[in-house]
């Protein structure tokens, strides 16, 4: 006797699979117009990211060209990137209770990042990290 998960369907798939990529596809549609925006709030972030480091190779040639060309104010953004100094100056918080005056928004964004994950899990990652949107990016032209 054959049951549900012996029976081939049309694409040599079983109706199983075929009914959980269905469940995936309704659940997905369930989610709204929020998650539908999801791709367009990744790729503002990763445009706003791409600016950041655009200003900041400009402000680092200012003073590799000893000052000959325009100059331009250090972004705070990029304190974002710098997650090990992040750590470090929350490290040193915790331990004086001062916050440390060399990249004090790195530590502000962990704590940021750190905090948004413990209370609506993946959302940082989902919604803002560069790296889903790669992810996303690759496993839609993997499976294309």
């Amino acid at each position: 006797m054959l049951t549900m998960t012996e029976v081939p369907s049309e694409g040599g798939k079983n109706r199983e699979h075929d009914s959980k990529a269905e469940e995936a596809s309704r659940s997905q549609n369930a989610a709204g117009p929020l998650a539908a925006n999801r791709g367009a709030v990744q790729f503002a972030f990763l445009l706003l990211n791409a600016w950041i480091g655009v200003q900041f190779i400009l402000w680092a040639r200012y003073f590799e060209s000893g000052g000959s060309s325009i100059y331009i104010e250090r972004p705070a953004g990029v304190d974002g990137w710098l997650p090990i100094a992040g750590l470090m100056n929350l490290r040193y918080f915790l331990a004086t209770g001062t916050i440390a005056a060399i990249h004090p928004a790195a530590m502000v964004l962990l704590c940021v990042f750190l905090i948004s994950s413990l209370l609506v899990k993946k959302s940082f990652c989902s919604w803002l990290c560069r790296s889903a949107l790669f992810q996303s990016i690759y496993g839609r032209s993997a499976a294309g």
